[in-house]
């Protein structure tokens, strides 16, 4: 993800300098790579919705190139206003009806693979439910709480909730705690866990700024 990298530079260069050639042509040979991200993006996303790739490669690829392009776009933007540049790189950015199916999807197939043990993770949270034969009880208490974490996230979806405000995200944060799911810590890893309420927080503020974006090119 070298190019990734670099368009996230983008975001913490300083200030407005239209007048400096170097600065455009830094923003040009960004946009570029804005544009491979997008399309690394698209089609990640089709194959996570078609099952042939899972919720890590949504969250690692698809999600941190998106957020990568609207970074630069956010940048660009105030440095120049809203170029035809942009206005086309905003157009490529992926549909919300798109980003919620791979999602729900690839969320819902993590879930049934956990329950068949294939995997040890909940979205980017270690599962850690005792596996011990004499603690099934508690092992089914696990199970059942994240049984609820599931439904509650796809019955907040589907209800259009936002878990931009922090009240939004009580009832998911008491629900993972009954899980006993972990993200992972210590680790300068930047694909390391994260936990599913931030994860969640994370996708909200992205939305929203996929909005906002969408919003400047209709009253441009």
């Amino acid at each position: 993800m070298e190019n990734a990298r670099a368009v996230w530079a983008i975001a913490a260069l300083p200030g407005s300098r239209e007048e400096d050639s170097a600065w455009k042509a830094t923003l040009n040979r960004h946009l570029d790579i804005a544009k491979l991200l997008t399309r690394w993006s698209k089609t990640v996303r089709g194959e996570v919705i078609d099952g042939r790739l899972n919720f890590s490669s949504l969250v690692d690829i698809a999600e941190r190139a998106d957020q990568a392009v609207v970074a630069y776009l956010d940048q660009r933007i105030r440095s120049e206003g809203m170029s035809d540049e942009s206005n086309n790189l905003i157009g490529q950015l992926p549909e919300q009806e798109t980003i919620k199916q791979a999602r729900r999807i690839s969320l819902i197939r993590n879930w049934r693979r956990l329950q068949n043990y294939e995997v040890w993770r909940f979205a980017k949270a270690v599962r850690s439910a005792p596996g011990e034969w004499w603690l099934s009880i508690e092992r089914k208490r696990v199970d059942r709480f994240l049984d609820k974490l599931l439904q509650q996230i796809l019955d907040d979806w589907d209800s259009g909730v936002s878990y931009l405000s922090e009240d939004k995200l009580d009832r998911i944060r008491y629900l993972e705690e009954g899980t006993g799911l972990m993200p992972l810590s210590g680790s300068s890893n930047p694909r390391r866990g994260l936990a599913v309420s931030d994860w969640l927080q994370r996708c909200a503020v992205f939305d929203q700024s996929i909005k906002n974006l969408r919003e400047r090119v209709r009253t441009k």
